[in-house]
């Protein structure tokens, strides 16, 4: 079982990894113009999970899962 502080290092890492490095300029305009319309929201919400899902390992899916969810449903 992996320790809070790494879990939560890993989880942070994924954050960065996927909205400054992964994420291209043109998806946060779609988003911001389209918002659940936009089909780059649903590509930036799995590539996040995947990124925590692969960063935490299978014994943690439902955290990834619920970054799906709050990736996707949130507006910022």
């Amino acid at each position: 079982m992996m320790t809070g502080y790494i879990w939560l290092m890993r989880l942070l890492l994924a954050h960065l990894l996927t909205d400054f490095v992964l994420q291209p300029g043109g998806w946060v305009e779609d988003r911001n113009k389209k918002h659940f319309a936009s089909p780059k929201l649903y590509v930036h919400g799995l590539l996040t999970a995947a990124v925590a899902y692969i960063m935490t390992g299978w014994s943690y899916w439902k955290v990834a899962l619920i970054l799906f969810i709050s990736h996707t449903g949130s507006r910022s």
